[in-house]
């Protein structure tokens, strides 16, 4: 920005304000709105966020736009690995299974179909 420490620490401070262009820059640089930079009013920037969704945001800001792209690639494969494994899981576990509701249509049909059937119900021996 083109800034002194003396300078910050009077902005800081209170004993001197940042030019527009300044705060402009800073407003850009900070992620924030210039109204919120320069009244506090409107929303702030993480506003409606959880905790841990605050602490990536700040996370991500700290890092250069290589780290993050790194960051954002590795947490894609993740994704992508924990689908497969629950689809591996889900056609583990369904695999070879009728569903419950096939299996209520199968068991009905049994039934009726059954010789020893009457009436809707088993006899009783």
């Amino acid at each position: 920005m083109g800034v002194s420490q003396k300078g910050a620490r009077k902005w800081l401070e209170g004993e001197a304000y940042p030019t527009l262009d300044k705060q402009l820059e800073l407003a850009k640089l900070a992620r924030v709105s210039f109204q919120w930079l320069m009244t506090g009013e409107g929303p702030h920037p993480h506003e409606g966020l959880t905790p841990n969704q605050r602490s990536m945001v700040q996370l991500m800001e700290a890092m250069t736009e290589e780290q993050q792209d790194e960051l954002i690639k590795r947490a894609e494969e993740k994704e992508r690995q924990n689908r497969e494994v629950i689809g591996e899981l889900s056609r583990k576990l369904m695999g070879g299974q009728t569903t419950v509701t096939n299996r209520h249509a199968n068991f009905r049909n049994a039934l009726e179909q059954s010789s020893n059937h009457q009436n809707g119900f088993w006899p009783v021996k």
